[in-house]
């Protein structure tokens, strides 16, 4: 017999260990049942059937909580979070974070802005921008405790969007996929050191329902980024640093 939707849910929660509440269960069940409504008039996602917005959409983003010591991430910024991922699942899995959501896409972020409505978020602020505008100013610059992003762009352009965000012992998450080459990886381990980060870390995941593999590198900040970084729009992925 076919499994309900909350039945998948918990079972690959309980697969992954992340343990949440039943309302935190009920916030991710509406998220869907909503993503799935506003997704037939609005290119939102590719993912669209139940099994692979749960596994490729939820468990992938909650499992970015593993690399987060919540002791100390207060404030979080999700860069290029389109539909929300990973930052809305996150905010779920811990209500108290205050969570930057940022987004270029307006008919997004408008859908962004309905979302947290109907999931009745607090502390969730949605930016309508690009991220190397958001780089240079005071409101956001070294402002937060922790970065994510999301299958956004190659390591170096990554770390040039979210190292200037994060404060001096923050942290950049960037989750990756299985294709991310050990060229990349030392592209974007040479990046951060010039951007005032270290690669602190991989963990490799494996997503249930054996839909693919992940990984998670985090950097941590270890000195403030230059004040040329980051450059004007569209510099950073057209000139990666190497």
């Amino acid at each position: 017999m076919k499994k309900t939707a909350r039945e998948l849910l918990k079972k690959e929660l309980g697969y992954c260990n992340i343990k949440l509440t039943e309302e935190k269960v009920n916030s991710l069940l509406l998220y869907l049942q909503f993503l799935q409504q506003e997704n037939k008039t609005i290119n939102l996602t590719s993912i669209t059937n139940t099994e692979d917005i749960i596994r490729k959409h939820f468990i992938d983003s909650l499992l970015f909580g593993r690399c987060l010591n919540w002791k100390y991430i207060k404030k979080l910024i999700d860069v290029g979070t389109g539909a929300g991922f990973p930052g809305i699942p996150l905010k779920i899995l811990n209500p108290d974070i205050d969570i930057t959501l940022v987004e270029a896409k307006r008919k997004k972020v408008e859908f962004l802005k309905r979302l947290v409505i109907k999931l009745n978020l607090k502390q969730v602020k949605i930016v309508n921008e690009r991220v190397e505008k958001l780089g240079k100013l005071k409101l956001f610059r070294f402002e937060y405790d922790a970065a994510v992003a999301r299958a956004l762009a190659i390591l170096p352009v990554l770390c040039e969007y979210c190292l200037p965000l994060v404060h001096v012992g923050g942290v950049v998450i960037a989750g990756k996929g299985p294709q991310m080459s050990e060229g990349e990886l030392e592209q974007g381990r040479k990046a951060a050191l010039e951007l005032g980060g270290r690669l602190h870390s991989i963990e490799n995941l494996l997503l249930p329902g054996n839909v693919g593999k992940r990984k998670l590198i985090v950097i941590k900040k270890v000195k403030p980024t230059p004040k040329q970084y980051p450059r004007k729009i569209g510099k950073p992925s057209k000139f990666p640093l190497k």
